[in-house]
């Protein structure tokens, strides 16, 4: 009898709840919100990815098309930060390694990075080249 009584106190109060709730329309969600969030879920599927211009610099507010895989003899924290288990602080400490010790020759000298070990190296090498 009692589980009777609490299932239709919680019935009631979900009915209530949901009849309260304010209703949002689709009209109200931000335009450009809706640009970049098709932006990069079609860049999933075509090998690149999409940033929205944050990181070295500030923001500029343009979107950035970043293809893989990333040179990183060249690339800027954020190109970098587009592959994946690199942050900013990885990023740079990439970045600082090529300007201390010049350009990397093979991938292999991305061990030399503190911070990327073997593993790293396994989990990002499909993502970065050497050129």
């Amino acid at each position: 009898m009692g589980f009777l009584v609490v299932s239709l106190l919680v019935g009631a109060t979900v009915r209530l709840y949901r009849h309260n709730l304010p209703e949002v329309e689709l009209a109200e969600v931000d335009p450009v919100f809706i640009e970049k969030f098709k932006a990069r879920s079609d860049s999933l599927n075509d090998g690149t990815l999409v940033g929205d211009g944050v990181g070295q610099g500030g923001a500029s507010g343009a979107s950035r098309v970043v293809a893989f895989p990333v040179n990183v003899n060249t690339a800027t924290g954020v190109e970098l930060q587009a592959i994946p288990k690199i942050g900013p602080v990885l990023a740079q400490k990439i970045i600082t390694h090529r300007d201390e010790n010049g350009r990397f020759v093979t991938v292999d000298d991305l061990l030399d990075v503190k911070g990327i070990g073997k593993r790293t190296l396994e989990r990002i090498g499909p993502y970065v080249a050497i050129k």
